[in-house]
């Protein structure tokens, strides 16, 4: 069994099938680790090792509309900025 496994069959053992559902739920939700802490009544150090153990968190940056937009006008736009 894998480190993930041997860590989702323990909260399994400890907060039943609803528990691990429920943690898992929260962690996509992205609900801060003290609030899920006072949830299972365990540390916020323990919900981060249970986050980095049962899956992993991504984030993208995307540019405002306005933004790309600008990024994307022609040359001559900056000409002007400039001379001024």
């Amino acid at each position: 069994m894998t480190h993930a496994g041997r860590v989702a069959r323990n909260i399994l053992d400890h907060h039943g099938r609803s528990g691990l559902t429920k943690l898992v739920s929260m962690l996509e939700r992205q609900v801060s680790h003290r609030e899920i802490a006072r949830v299972f009544g365990v540390s916020k150090q323990r919900v981060s090792q249970w986050a980095t153990s049962l899956g992993f968190t991504f984030k993208i940056y995307q540019l405002h509309p306005d933004i790309e937009k600008i990024s994307r006008e022609p040359a001559l736009a900056e000409a002007r900025t400039l001379a001024r």
